[in-house]
């Protein structure tokens, strides 16, 4: 994938940044997409037609950038939140873990089991929550949460340099605060995806316990 890394924030004759379509809201709406919007209105869009709705999504190859780089460089969606489209490369040239070294800023580690993402009860994708840690590999307050489809990876070989992995992900980059609401609501929403995946586990269950014990009883 040729991911266009032109970085163009700001106008050449002054330092404002230039206008999008987020400077023309109204006071009061804010770009807070659930995990389940990302992943089918984003980031599938993308991978399918090469489009996807207009909002604060840059198209980076994250791994070439520091974080703190990123949010300077780039407009935030929201606070101290940026939405990032990137490819992602093998670790190895036969294997399936994704490289996630920066160069010579540090590496994203992750920090949970990935999660599944559902569509009331079809799984659409998966979400990864990582920590960025620097060179001395000492956590930092960069945190990410990382979307993938569920559609497989490239075959073996792909890419410019032939490790290429996946030709998009999509990557929600924010920055923990002790002062803002920013972390808390991410960790209530974190809280609420968990308890939503947990509930639909249970309702495929009780299905499937429905389906089986009318199929014994016969007509």
């Amino acid at each position: 994938m040729e991911i266009n890394q032109r970085i163009v924030p700001y106008t050449s004759s002054s330092n404002q940044p230039q206008g999008d379509y987020a400077d023309n809201l109204h006071s009061g709406y804010k770009f807070l997409p659930s995990d389940l919007d990302l992943i089918v209105h984003y980031l599938k869009p993308k991978i399918d037609t090469g489009t996807h709705p207009p909002c604060r999504l840059h198209e980076v190859f994250l791994y070439d950038h520091h974080p703190q780089q990123l949010s300077e460089l780039y407009r935030a969606a929201s606070e101290n939140t940026w939405y990032f489209l990137t490819s992602r490369e093998r670790r190895y040239p036969k294997g399936k873990r994704p490289k996630r070294s920066t160069k010579g800023f540090g590496r994203w580690k992750t920090s949970q089991k990935s999660a599944t993402v559902y569509d009331r009860q079809m799984v659409v994708g998966y979400k990864t929550n990582l920590a960025f840690h620097d060179e001395k590999d000492d956590k930092t307050e960069w945190l990410m949460h990382e979307y993938t489809t569920d559609d497989p990876t490239l075959p073996f070989g792909s890419g410019q340099n032939g490790k290429e992995l996946n030709k998009y992900v999509l990557c929600k980059v924010y920055k923990k605060t002790g002062n803002t609401s920013n972390g808390d609501q991410n960790q209530a929403q974190e809280i609420q995806n968990v308890g939503i995946e947990r509930k639909l586990k249970e309702d495929l269950l009780r299905y499937r316990l429905t389906m089986a014990t009318s199929l014994n009883k016969g007509p």
